[in-house]
Formats: structure tokens, sequence, C-alpha cells
């Protein structure tokens, strides 16, 4: 009986792995930053990029992809880090992005927080236009 073999994943090119390994740094960064300072006001760093060059749709999903797949590896990787982690991705090759945080009420919760980035009229991080609908923005404008 031939033996079966277990399908061999196709190799990442060098720029995935790479934007992998920056996730992965920027998510601890976020991470630590948080733990040790808070957020402090961020509309500061939220302003500091949303005046840049929108990111083209293909860099910005693999940017997402990145920070969704390294953050397996960060403990904790709350939405507000990922955001973190992938405005300073986009910030490095040069695109604007703001991050925007909302609070809903709803039946399991009185109160429930979330984060997302969006650069131009796109979402980067943080759902979908459905499901952030929910949200009531506290950061940032819709």
């Amino acid at each position: 009986m031939p033996e079966l073999r277990r399908p061999a994943l196709l190799p990442l090119l060098w720029r995935e792995k790479w934007l992998l390994g920056l996730a992965f740094c920027y998510l601890w960064q976020a991470r630590v930053l948080l733990s040790l300072k808070g957020f402090g006001d961020p509309r500061e760093g939220c302003a500091a990029t949303a005046r840049e060059a929108q990111a083209p749709t293909a860099l910005a999903r693999r940017i997402a992809w990145s920070v969704d797949q390294a953050a397996r590896f960060v403990l904790r990787p709350t939405c507000l880090v990922r955001a973190m982690a992938g405005q300073r991705m986009l910030a490095l090759k040069g695109h604007g992005s703001e991050i925007h945080v909302g609070v809903r009420k709803t039946a399991n919760k009185p109160f429930d927080a979330h984060a997302w980035l969006i650069s131009g009229d796109e979402i980067v991080l943080g759902g979908t236009q459905t499901e952030l609908a929910e949200f009531s923005p506290l950061i940032g404008a819709r």
C-alpha cells in the first residue's frame, strides 16, 4: 500500500517572510508599549499618518494577512495592538492610516469596545464595513 504524503506548503516569498517578521516585531512592540505606558491620546498617533497617501489594496491585504498570522504568536494580540502594528507597517511603506475606536452595547455585555485600521476609505484591519457599522465611533471619523 503506498504511503500517503501530506502536500507541501508553497514556500512564502521573501517579501511575505519579511512582512511576517516585521508584523511580529511591531505586534510585540505595541503589546509592550500598551502594557507599560497605556495608549495615551490616540489621536496624536493617528493624525501623524492620516495625511499621507492611501495604501494600495494589494499592500493593505498583505499587511493585514501578515499581522493576522503573526498575532498567533503574541500574548493577547488585541484589536488595538493589531491596529497599531498595521499602522506602523503602512507608515514604513509611506502610506497613511488612521486607528478608529468604537463602542457598542450588546445583550451579552453592557459595553464592548473595538479598534480597527483604515487607510483612505478602505478598512485594513478589524472587520468589515457591516460588522463595524454596529460600533459608535469614539476616536476617528466615519
